[in-house]
């Protein structure tokens, strides 16, 4: 569909993407020692050569698991952006 303007070209956001998001997360409150726990073993998961082979077999590309607070920060970072998109004049129609 080469009629339809890229959402960076659609806001005038050169930093907008779309990207999916496969994460687990964890309620706010939950203890810091079962949350490590939870990301130490999902990391040692998602490491291993079969789950990165089934990762690229459905067109995904695997990433290295980023920390605990590496990924609070990609969160907000990415809400912010989304937040600017939908304060663009037309967003609606995003």
């Amino acid at each position: 569909m080469p009629e339809v303007p890229t959402l960076a070209q659609a806001t005038g956001d050169a930093e907008l993407e779309s990207v999916s998001w496969h994460i687990l997360v964890a309620r706010e409150g939950t203890p810091a020692a079962i949350a490590g726990k939870l990301h130490l073993e999902m990391k040692r998961i998602m490491g291993t050569p079969d789950v990165k082979e089934k990762i690229e077999a459905i067109g995904l590309i695997p990433h290295e698991t980023p920390s605990i607070d590496g990924m609070a920060r990609y969160i907000r970072a990415e809400t912010d952006k989304v937040g600017r998109a939908g304060a663009q004049p037309g967003a609606g129609g995003l």
